[in-house]
């Protein structure tokens, strides 16, 4: 483990070497270690769902390398929480860009144990507004 984030009552996910008190002022701490991919989404996502900055979410999310084909393959393997799942709409809407409808039938549509068919994966659409 390299430290900590903790989402501040402000929006602001801050880093700590050390574990930070728990306080009025603290929404959710979370032990990171970057070299775990599942980590590194259950910060975004839950994040994102308890009403982060989402600006300091996608910057770490590009820090991280957490694109869709990363997101796939989290989704595959665990089995998101309902903050999570809130989370993952948000990062559709907000960082992806991506519809999350459309995107969740085209990973729902690769049959179980096959690679999903990267060619033709919902790609950023513009419609939705960064907010």
């Amino acid at each position: 483990m390299t430290g900590y984030y903790y989402l501040h009552t402000d929006g602001n996910l801050i880093f700590k070497r050390f574990c930070p008190d728990p306080s009025d002022f603290v929404r959710k701490i979370w032990p990171v270690d970057i070299s775990n991919r599942a980590s590194a989404w259950k910060i975004i996502l839950e994040a994102l769902a308890l009403k982060g900055n989402v600006n300091k979410i996608k910057e770490l999310s590009e820090k991280w390398n957490c694109d869709l084909k990363d997101l796939v393959e989290y989704i595959v393997r665990t089995k998101p929480s309902n903050l999570e799942i809130d989370g993952l709409k948000l990062y559709f809407e907000n960082i992806a860009m991506v519809d999350y409808n459309k995107w969740m039938d085209w990973l729902a549509a690769t049959p179980k144990g096959d690679k999903p068919d990267w060619e033709n994966m919902p790609k950023a659409d513009g419609c939705t507004q960064n907010k």
